[in-house]
């Protein structure tokens, strides 16, 4: 599947529920928002997927535009960067996702086709990484 139609696509919806001028844009590995940027990147793969799949991720992102808040944070100047964007990243997870299903009703079809494609952190990996740095600052 060519992913300029599905860039369209995405471009449109995302040009229709948020207010001023993000970019989207392709990205060979990474799903997020860059709020400095005002971009939003979606992964190639989302691209390529079943376009219910790409919407999700859309959907996904725009709700961080209008939810989270993480990037106004001071990043502490020993954290370990992935471990800081993750930790963030998860608070702001349940509150995009209710979010998005309040404001946009049929929003839950959508988030269900893009996490069963299994785009989660690996549990195990990121838990190992999450411990290391809790181990290091205890008391």
């Amino acid at each position: 599947m060519h992913t300029e139609p599905v860039l369209g696509l995405l471009r449109a919806l995302c040009g229709g529920l948020c207010p001023g001028v993000l970019e989207v844009v392709a990205h060979d590995s990474r799903t997020a928002f860059a709020p400095a940027e005002r971009r939003i990147m979606v992964a190639r793969n989302h691209l390529s997927a079943p376009t219910p799949v790409s919407i999700g991720a859309m959907l996904h992102e725009i709700g961080h535009v209008f939810v989270s808040r993480y990037h106004l944070f001071a990043s502490p100047a020993d954290a370990s960067v992935p471990l800081w964007r993750f930790s963030q990243n998860a608070m702001e997870e349940s509150r995009v996702h209710c979010f998005l299903r309040r404001r946009l009703g049929g929003a839950d079809e959508y988030l269900k086709a893009l996490f069963a494609e299994g785009d989660l952190p690996d549990a195990d990996e990121f838990e190992s990484d999450l411990m290391a740095e809790a181990a290091s600052n205890t008391i």
